[in-house]
């Protein structure tokens, strides 16, 4: 590369994790936030230009870069990245290496990588750690005491020297981070053979549902073969005599699933998988599911104003 772009506030930490990155390897920095879209397709189809950002921004270039107009390579911060932003870009850049990282500000923004031939093989998983992190999960029990295997899901638990001293509050005050020398990163996985983690929900995403615990990640994995052409998210929303249910929020990524969402189809599929209390009371479609400054879904935005939107 002679080049690396990002088109990202440059206040976020994968932004700067992207400056350092291209300051490492002697790399000039082009912001393209502020630049017009034939300059950048200008740019681009140099073929020696590559693009680093959080998942919406890769998602982005995919609709409005030309197909000729591809970075070199690309690469996806910080956030995990999912299968349809993954197959969403190949399609429209076949020749672009598409390399993902998932990590958390508290561990300087980086955690696992996964490399475009990694990616290729195992799209779905998080990665493997980065050289000086260490991975463990928390220990999980059964209902009898014993130790469940090491496939089961665990909360994930990181060392390393880069880990953060704590946090600032609103009043500036400072919270050092509890725990000892482990930090719990409050995400759900399991670990796999040759150090491969796979990500299955957060720790704050389970509820209770009629007295019955529910965790919405489940959800989601299950219906990750149903909803390939959607972005989408399960997140508990208030009910009248439940407390909380479950409530599937989607938005259609491209043509291919655009007005294809059935209700019973989604039902039918969670029903043969997962107990009744799992499945979706309320299912909201909409044009696009609103997000945070840092490209994450804005996931309290959807919960507190989930009568807003339109009902499946």
């Amino acid at each position: 590369l002679e080049g690396w772009a990002i088109e990202i506030d440059l206040a976020l930490m994968s932004a700067i994790s992207h400056f350092l990155m291209a300051w490492q390897y002697d790399l000039p920095l082009i912001y393209m936030a502020e630049t017009g879209e034939s300059v950048k397709d200008g740019i681009y189809r140099q073929r020696r230009i590559g693009f680093g950002g959080a998942p919406m921004q890769l998602r982005k270039h995919a609709e409005k870069r030309e197909k000729d107009a591809a970075p070199a390579s690309m690469i996806s911060s910080g956030d995990f990245l999912s299968q349809v932003i993954v197959d969403q870009v190949q399609e429209r850049f076949p020749s672009c290496r598409l390399h993902s990282f998932y990590g958390l500000t508290e561990v300087s923004g980086r955690l696992c990588r996964l490399t475009f031939d990694q990616l290729q093989a195992h799209g779905s998983l998080a990665g493997v750690p980065l050289p000086g992190m260490a991975v463990r999960l928390s220990a999980r029990l059964d209902r009898k005491g014993a130790a469940m295997d090491e496939t089961a899901v665990g909360e994930i638990l990181v060392k390393t020297p880069l880990l953060f001293k704590g946090y600032y509050r609103q009043e500036e005050q400072f919270e050092p981070v509890l725990g000892g020398s482990w930090f719990a990163t409050g995400d759900l996985g399991y670990c796999l053979p040759e150090g491969y983690i796979r990500l299955t929900g957060r720790k704050n995403a389970q509820f209770k549902v009629s007295g019955k615990k529910v965790e919405a990640g489940l959800i989601e994995r299950e219906l990750a073969g149903l909803l390939e052409h959607y972005e989408y998210c399960v997140l508990p929303v208030d009910h009248g005599w439940l407390g909380k249910c479950p409530a599937l929020f989607a938005a259609s990524v491209g043509k291919a699933g655009k007005g294809k969402l059935r209700w019973s189809e989604i039902v039918s599929h969670l029903k043969e998988k997962l107990p009744s209390h799992y499945i979706p009371v309320y299912c909201y479609v909409l044009d696009e599911l609103p997000r945070l400054a840092s490209g994450k879904i804005d996931r309290q935005h959807l919960m507190e104003k989930h009568e807003q939107f339109n009902r499946l």
